[in-house]
């Protein structure tokens, strides 16, 4: 872990990091109890993209700020701006939330936890995700170094030139999940069926990702990896929306947090196995493994939905 932290001259502590986990874990599960009140169940997936929209944004805008200011005035100051940009949106959200009132779902009597937490559906959404979201980990957390040690760069030519590019595609991939989710729905397909028909197109192009490796210039591996990160997104999309259909709006922030907490549990078991086999043989092998994981979380997405 400490060569990784190392490439762009950051040494940091288990604390800070764990402060910074603990006060962003709230905002996946805020805004999918937002959605879910706000938002017809036709439209849910485009309150999903819209989140992922926000996420993307910062993906994209991230390394950006890190290639413009880190030469200049230290790695740090990258942490303190960022910081203080997360604080400019909460006046808007305010403002928006006491101006527009929530819709009727507001009103429904909440799933009991208890039966929520006997139901095999529950479970089912949240192995769901621990498998579909193995490639978007990767590419959150190693797009950089990827393009550090195979295509020879240093991190902030790999910020500047290549890192920022996948994020975009991603923003595009959630917002084509819940098109296609929206437009089946509205001509007739059952909801279950349209969300289940998006997770077996996205699965099935991920099998790209292992082609990655092949890639005959930094410019194609940057193709693929926006490929990649568009059809991981638009899988997410349609897997996150669907705690809404099982257990309704009043139940919606407590199954995001469940999906959240699947995907981070996820990221402490992979994330080492994926940097040991970086060290001892390179990325392909983690290319290729993980291009097969997601299908497998679609076969289980559609096992869950099949018991709707």
């Amino acid at each position: 872990h400490t060569r990784y932290i190392s490439v762009t001259g950051v040494q940091t502590c288990a604390l800070p990091i764990f402060a910074l986990g603990l006060a962003e874990s709230g905002g996946l599960p805020a805004t999918g109890k937002t959605y879910a009140l706000y938002l017809p169940p036709s439209e849910v997936a485009v309150g999903t993209a819209a989140t992922q929209l926000g996420i993307s944004l910062g993906g994209i805008l991230a390394p950006l700020v890190f290639a413009a200011l880190a030469p200049i005035y230290g790695w740090r100051s990258t942490f303190l701006v960022c910081g203080v940009v997360g604080l400019v949106w909460v006046p808007s959200w305010l403002a928006t939330l006491n101006a527009v009132p929530a819709g009727p779902a507001a009103e429904k009597k909440p799933e009991p936890i208890g039966g929520l937490l006997k139901d095999s559906r529950f479970y089912g959404i949240v192995v769901t995700n621990m498998f579909i979201m193995t490639l978007y980990s990767v590419w959150t957390n190693w797009t950089t170094l990827y393009f550090v040690q195979v295509h020879h760069m240093t991190a902030i030519e790999a910020n500047r030139k290549f890192a920022w590019l996948p994020p975009v595609f991603a923003t595009l991939g959630g917002a084509v999940g819940a098109w296609l989710v929206m437009f089946w729905i509205r001509r007739g397909v059952a909801i279950r069926l349209a969300r289940v028909r998006v997770a077996w197109c996205a699965a099935i192009v991920l099998l790209t990702t292992a082609l990655i490796p092949f890639a005959p210039s930094a410019e194609w591996a940057a193709a693929g990896i926006s490929l990649s990160y568009f059809a991981s997104v638009a899988l997410s999309t349609t897997v996150y929306s669907s705690p809404i259909d099982l257990f309704g709006p009043g139940r919606a922030g407590f199954c995001v947090a469940a999906l959240t907490l699947g995907y981070g549990l996820m990221q402490t078991f992979l994330s080492p196995y994926v940097g040991k086999t970086i060290d001892r043989v390179g990325f392909s092998p983690v290319f290729t493994a993980l291009s097969f994981v997601p299908l497998l979380g679609a076969g289980i997405f559609h096992w869950t939905r099949r018991r709707t």
